[in-house]
């Protein structure tokens, strides 16, 4: 999630890809629509999904960044 209590989504991801035994792990960023600022767009995310997707909207994010 982009926003948690004690840490941002992207303060995680960046800690993720500094260590490389979890540098390649694929991620899916999601928040909610109001939350639209567009920091995933940087790049930094392997994919968005707005909070209130359904499952099939899920697995089609997963089956995407797992062809990548």
């Amino acid at each position: 999630d982009v926003i948690m209590d004690n840490l941002n989504g992207f303060m995680m991801l960046e800690s993720l890809r500094e260590d490389p035994e979890t540098a390649q792990i694929p991620v899916i960023m999601m928040t909610t629509p109001a939350l639209d600022a567009g920091a995933w767009k940087s790049g930094v995310a392997t994919e968005y999904l707005e909070k209130g997707f359904s499952l099939d909207e899920l697995l089609a994010v997963v089956d995407k960044v797992l062809k990548i």
